[in-house]
Parts: structure tokens; C-alpha cells; sequence
């Protein structure tokens, strides 16, 4: 990963948005679909070492209203 990373969150009204790029934090109805992203530091790892591991790199933590969500993928 690279050191630091935010404004990573998109919600989906149509279209995903924002657009070109995210944001730190989202407010999600029952129903509705959002989606985030880690960036990974291009310096340490290489396009196809990247694609490998899609899926089983990572921890996302979600907090709602300042508690941690648990949830199983």
C-alpha cells in the first residue's frame, strides 16, 4: 500500500460518484451500493503481482456512527 491513502469511497445514484475520484466518507441507505479502493505503492509491486492478489490483500475496516462493523466477505 502506499503510506497513505483517503478519500477512497464511492457511492452508486445511477453512476458511481464522484466520478474521478472518492471520498472519506458516505452515507449509505439500505439497498443502496458503495464501493472503495486501496492504492497500491507502483514502486513496490508490479502490474501483475498486483492482479494476483485481487481479492486477498487488504483489510478495510467500517465504522458507522464511530463503531467498527463486522462483516464477513
Amino acid at each position: 500500500m502506499k503510506t497513505e491513502f483517503s478519500d477512497v469511497l464511492q457511492i452508486k445514484q445511477r453512476e458511481w460518484f464522484p466520478k474521478d475520484h472518492g471520498v472519506d466518507r458516505v452515507a449509505v441507505y439500505p439497498g443502496q451500493l458503495f464501493q472503495a479502493w486501496v492504492g497500491v505503492d507502483e514502486s513496490k509491486f508490479k502490474d501483475d503481482q498486483v492482479r494476483s492478489l485481487i481479492g486477498r490483500i487488504g483489510t478495510l475496516v467500517f465504522l458507522v456512527n464511530g463503531k467498527e462493523l463486522p462483516f464477513e466477505l
